[in-house]
């Protein structure tokens, strides 16, 4: 034996849950063997995670607490050791936000990535744009939510996007339109989401002339799912959070005033199934048109 690798490496899981380990013995002829019920498992935070040495269980780790623990096994015979880390969550977490906006006649929006976004993270794009008949093309791999559009007052849209943040993601993408009078976007990064069915539901609708910008009621299936939100209106305006949201982005295409158009992503999590409630987004200035969408990501399993 010359090396125990641990398989899977560097996972994720829910409290409550467990995660079965292996490990995989190298041999100096190159061949391999597992050797999961033969090595001897530890966890370096019994706190987070305990994992079992008992037959027909080797190799099992169990959740306890949020947290990370070190998972390691070794080989009694030669004292060879394979380790990986385990992370045990509770909630979606919000990972991070970034935005940005571009004046009148500019018909394309480069948003970055978040930093502290990595594989697996579900991203959430929202971007705004005057006027309503715009035509938006998203980057590749980029996956429509919601499109509203306000013909009243000051004509704009609002589209929202997901994605799962690959390995190697790219640092930022370019939305392009076919015209524009302002544009704003931003994303939203979120970890622990379940890749498979991201969004547990969704919903949204247009929003007369005023400062406060309100979503649809949705009720989620599940528990511990994250709410999202993302609000717009054809000014130029800072935003204050639905009441038990935290801001995640939020910006404007040019100075404070009534011309330009303005978004912003609010976030929380709802600890049990149910009702989301209204969720009123307020506008700082120059009451006008615009638009909500509520969506709620489900807690990976």
């Amino acid at each position: 034996l010359v090396s125990l690798a641990v398989t899977p490496s560097n996972p994720s899981i829910a409290l409550g849950t467990t995660r079965q380990f292996t490990a995989t013995g190298t041999f100096s002829d190159n061949t391999t063997q597992d050797l999961t019920t033969a090595v001897t498992w530890s966890s370096g935070t019994p706190a987070t995670a305990t994992i079992s040495n008992a037959a027909s269980s080797e190799g099992l780790a169990t959740s306890a607490a949020v947290g990370t623990t070190t998972i390691q096994a070794i080989d009694p015979g030669t004292s060879i050791a394979g380790t990986t880390t385990l992370e045990v969550f509770d909630q979606v977490e919000f990972a991070g936000g970034a935005a940005g906006g571009a004046g009148s006649g500019i018909t394309s929006l480069i948003l970055a990535v978040p930093a502290g976004t990595t594989a697996g993270d579900v991203m959430v794009a929202g971007l705004a744009i005057r006027p309503s008949s715009a035509v938006v093309t998203a980057p590749a791999g980029w996956t429509l939510v919601r499109r509203l559009d306000n013909g009243g007052g000051a004509a704009n849209s609002l589209v929202v996007y997901r994605r799962t943040a690959a390995v190697g993601e790219a640092a930022d993408h370019t939305w392009t339109f076919s015209t524009s009078t302002g544009a704003v976007g931003g994303i939203g990064s979120f970890a622990h989401v379940d890749t498979t069915t991201p969004v547990d539901v969704e919903d949204g609708q247009t929003t007369a002339s005023s400062l406060s910008h309100a979503t649809p009621s949705v009720v989620t299936t599940g528990a511990d799912t994250m709410v999202v939100t993302v609000h717009a209106f054809s000014s130029a305006a800072t935003w204050t959070s639905p009441a038990g949201l935290v801001e995640g982005f939020d910006v404007a295409s040019q100075a404070l005033g009534a011309v330009g158009i303005s978004i912003s992503m609010h976030y929380g999590v709802q600890a049990v199934a149910g009702a989301t409630g209204v969720l009123t987004a307020v506008a700082s200035n120059d009451a006008d048109t615009g638009n909500a969408v509520v969506v709620v990501l489900r807690r990976a399993p």
